[in-house]
């Protein structure tokens, strides 16, 4: 009997890659109809396998969503690698990294940091990811502050200053009288080309107050 092709979609996923096949088919779902439409059932039907078999992977729609998330931050991760090897246009290639990803993936951008659907986080593997995602942009600070003794304070820093520009853009939150004729590119190419001056700025503050602060606790 000749087997039909769906039935050679569903042998292939018994060689350990059923959960990959699974949490791709739940990343398409989610950019094509939102995180509402995921369904571990939808999911299943998507991947061309047994409604039953994500339930191998995955408890549940959470659990699913969490597995998601962590891809996210995976990717998110793979992009901030190094770009340059001069230390300033790494760091403004770094930024630009961050929200071209959030932009292009806005559906997984907001799953991964807009989202209480992982508030109970049954994957720890997304505590690996985003610390691998934060720990790029550690990498590009350190390569321009080689001594800097704060890097973490300035990761959260420069997270924060690309998250909450990402966030505005994502939800149309800026108005043509906000913006002066400056269009989405050239505020992002902005913002990111003025990453590494803002940094070194914010590092010189840090180590300023190092010393009075040590002086205050001795």
């Amino acid at each position: 009997m000749t087997k039909t092709p769906e039935r050679d979609k569903k042998a292939n996923y018994h060689h350990g890659d059923l959960r990959t096949a699974l949490v791709q088919a739940a990343s398409e779902i989610l950019t094509s109809e939102g995180p509402d439409a995921l369904s571990l059932r939808g999911v299943a039907a998507r991947a061309g396998v047994s409604h039953n078999a994500p339930y191998r992977h995955f408890a549940d729609r959470r659990a699913l969503l969490s597995a998601v998330a962590s891809a996210g931050f995976r990717e998110l991760a793979h992009r901030q690698r190094s770009h340059s090897n001069d230390p300033a246009t790494n760091l403004t290639e770094v930024g630009r990294s961050y929200l071209q990803f959030a932009l292009a993936h806005s559906a997984m951008y907001r799953l991964m940091f807009m989202s209480d659907i992982l508030e109970a986080n049954p994957d720890p593997d997304i505590a690996r990811m985003s610390r691998e995602a934060f720990e790029t942009l550690r990498q590009a600070i350190n390569a321009l502050l080689p001594d800097c003794r704060h890097t973490g304070a300035l990761c959260i820093m420069m997270w924060s200053q690309l998250h909450g520009l990402a966030q505005m853009l994502l939800e149309t939150r800026l108005r043509d009288w906000m913006r002066d004729g400056v269009n989405d590119d050239a505020m992002i190419t902005a913002a990111c080309t003025t990453l590494p001056e803002t940094i070194k700025h914010a590092a010189s503050l840090l180590a300023a107050k190092a010393p009075a602060q040590q002086g205050l606790s001795g």
